[in-house]
């Protein structure tokens, strides 16, 4: 039986995220498509969400949200700090937690901490007396 790797650990995640929002903030800005921006970058953070870890999908969100505001919005690379901005940073992190809660309902190890196993040794939650 094949086992599933996901989540991507988030030491491999958060690069992986970087490098994709990198990719497609070139590729916007060399076609011209400033405004299907914002719906490249949810892809990238949900992407990531639903592949990685939260410790992975939150600094994504945050280099995803300075690509934008800064090559999209701003002008000259000067990163721009507006409402147009906030609302897109709020966006974005709002998307990455709802892919983050979509993946883990997915995920088939999504066990209650008390129904894992654990060592013998270790400190652990009792059993339910009957």
């Amino acid at each position: 039986m094949r086992r599933s790797r996901l989540p991507i650990p988030a030491a491999f995640g958060f690069p992986l995220g970087a490098a994709l929002a990198l990719v497609v903030t070139s590729i916007v800005a060399a076609t011209g498509a400033a405004p299907l921006s914002l719906i490249a970058m949810v892809v990238v953070v949900d992407s990531i969400a639903v592949l990685s870890t939260f410790r992975a999908a939150m600094p994504t969100v945050a280099v995803c949200w300075g690509l934008h505001s800064t090559f999209m919005i701003g002008e000259y690379g000067v990163l721009t700090l507006s409402a147009e901005t906030g609302n897109n940073a709020l966006v974005l992190t709002l998307c990455a937690i709802t892919a983050l809660a979509f993946a883990s309902t997915l995920r088939p190890n999504g066990k209650l901490l008390h129904q894992r196993w654990y060592h013998p040794r270790a400190w652990r939650i009792p059993e339910q007396r009957r």
